[in-house]
């Protein structure tokens, strides 16, 4: 990997993240990402492969990602490309939109001006100064109001359902799994504490959030080591301390979540 390709981000809140890149040359391998992913394309050009078709997002062209869509990313030409994305968890867009069922758009490159306007104006607020929480909240209405308008339920990946404010109960079960440590979680305990069967909590999980309860962990177990990365664990330490069995354990669901090994994460990270 060339010393050029370079990546920074942050954590705004709990599912709320910025991040910008540079790449000559680096290509993320296929992976998924359990929240939206919406960005602006601000050099080259992007080219990536999602729902099973070739897609190029030119400069100044929008971004826009399911969660759980399997993708990947690389250069459209060999001048590289960057981008400046923002990263929001079902959650946040949900509760902004008081529904049960997440927007989709089956489109996900958009040229917009007006788009690429908010998406940007989102990302420098993120990336700046710490934002407070009323300016948050705000940006988060305003990009689930995008993905609303721009979302096509007729073509979504999952069950076509009627949109309806979210079960609490479903609520409860991710602040639940938000807490796990790197303890083992068990089905059996989740149905004792939440009073519903394990396949009614998964199906009803999977719609709500876009991702299965398992995975869901697996994420946030991910996020961790990459917390604990910043704060210069080695790998291997890393992932024990979250849960991982061991470095290639950790390493397997790395790549297969963010596109690239965590050393190659890590070595990329812009302070």
């Amino acid at each position: 990997m060339r010393a050029g390709n370079r990546w920074s981000g942050g954590v705004v809140a709990p599912g709320l993240e910025w991040a910008a890149a540079d790449f000559p040359e680096h290509q993320f391998t296929p992976h998924r990402h359990d929240g939206y992913v919406v960005g602006v394309t601000g050099k080259g050009v992007q080219r990536f492969t999602y729902r099973g078709a070739e897609r190029l997002s030119l400069p100044g062209e929008v971004f826009l990602l399911h969660p759980d869509e399997r993708h990947d990313g690389r250069p459209g030409t060999a001048a590289g490309f960057g981008f400046r994305a923002v990263y929001l968890s079902p959650d946040h867009v949900l509760a902004a939109l008081d529904q049960s069922v997440l927007p989709f758009s089956p489109e996900p490159v958009h040229d917009a001006q007006a788009v690429s306007a908010l998406v940007l104006s989102v990302f420098d607020a993120w990336s700046g100064a710490p934002p407070d929480d009323l300016a948050v909240n705000d940006a988060v209405c305003l990009m689930a109001d995008l993905f609303r308008r721009v979302s096509d339920q007729r073509a979504s990946p999952g069950p076509a359902r009627r949109a309806k404010r979210m079960d609490p109960l479903i609520r409860r079960v991710r602040e639940d799994l938000m807490s796990v440590t790197d303890a083992p979680v068990k089905i059996g305990d989740l149905e004792r504490r939440h009073g519903m069967s394990r396949f009614t909590l998964s199906r009803d999980f999977r719609h709500a959030f876009g991702v299965t309860p398992s995975r869901f962990i697996l994420l946030r177990r991910l996020d961790q080591a990459r917390v604990k990365l910043r704060q210069g664990l080695s790998l291997a330490d890393a992932a024990v301390t979250v849960g991982f069995a061991d470095q290639s354990h950790m390493t397997r669901h790395f790549r297969a979540t963010y596109g690239l090994t965590p050393g190659r994460w890590r070595d990329m990270q812009v302070n």
